[in-house]
């Protein structure tokens, strides 16, 4: 019993740590992306990204 629960032990870890490797590795991916279009040439655009619209409208009375 001991063995067959530590055989599916170390298969549930290494699962995990591959599932956490790939999310470390996309996420790295993506923010290199993020980076190299940023970086990659700073033409101006057609509006200034805003905010959050502030107040909300005054809401019902």
């Amino acid at each position: 019993m001991q063995l067959v629960r530590r055989l599916f032990g170390r298969e549930i870890k290494e699962r995990i740590k591959k599932t956490k490797d790939e999310k470390k590795a996309k996420k790295a991916e993506t923010t290199s992306k993020a980076q190299k279009t940023q970086t990659k040439g700073n033409a101006p655009k057609g509006a200034a990204p805003r905010g959050p619209k502030l107040g909300g409208g005054g809401g019902k009375r």
